[in-house]
């Protein structure tokens, strides 16, 4: 172990060591410019999320208007899951797509 990481385990400190972005020693850093952004270009209706537990507050969708801008949108497969005004949602990914493009 070298350097100012010594108190790590050295597949951490290789893990520090790398750039942002890369995999290794089995952890992914992301950039913030590496999430994106979008705008709809219709309305969506999405489920909001809990901000801790990312678990879903209610069953019944809120509706997102045409042309806001979607933060942090992270694709998890069926479901994406995107920040709107600060506040945490998720929407099948197959209809945010048909209605949303990249910012």
């Amino acid at each position: 172990m070298g350097g100012g990481n010594s108190w790590l385990p050295p597949r951490f400190c290789a893990a520090i060591a790398s750039p942002a972005g890369s995999a290794q020693a089995g952890i992914v850093y992301a950039q913030k410019s590496d999430l994106m952004k979008l705008t709809l270009t219709a309305t969506i209706e999405a489920r909001k999320l809990n901000k801790r537990t990312l678990a879903a507050l209610t069953t019944f969708p809120v509706t997102i208007p045409y042309g806001s801008t979607l933060e942090n949108v992270k694709d998890l497969g069926k479901v994406t899951q995107f920040s709107y005004l600060g506040e945490p949602y998720d929407c099948e990914t197959d209809r945010l797509a048909a209605a949303s493009r990249p910012l």
